[in-house]
């Protein structure tokens, strides 16, 4: 029988009440709300903001009201949006 994996969620930890963590297999670590979010991806809060809703920048996860961003997810988006040069990114 083979080993599960927990698929990656956002949980509540008790002793955290007021951080959420993202699983990821065995690893934890905690989400980043949009004011800690924000200086990784190099932008202002409010750019961040709106960016979420035009549907730009990296993916979040809503959790009641709260906005939450995997640091995972950031990375990504940083990866996904690195250029060589402005004629690259003028073609992808």
């Amino acid at each position: 029988m083979g080993t599960f994996t927990a698929p990656a969620s956002s949980v509540p930890i008790e002793g955290h009440a007021s951080k959420l963590w993202s699983i990821d297999g065995d690893a934890m670590k905690p989400l980043l709300d949009t004011k800690s979010a924000a200086p990784l991806c190099g932008l202002a809060e409010g750019t961040l903001e709106n960016w979420r809703s035009l549907g730009v920048g990296p993916k979040f996860i809503k959790s009641g009201r709260r906005v939450l961003y995997d640091p995972d997810d950031i990375a990504a988006w940083r990866e996904a949006n690195r250029y060589q040069s402005t004629s690259e990114m003028e073609a992808g």
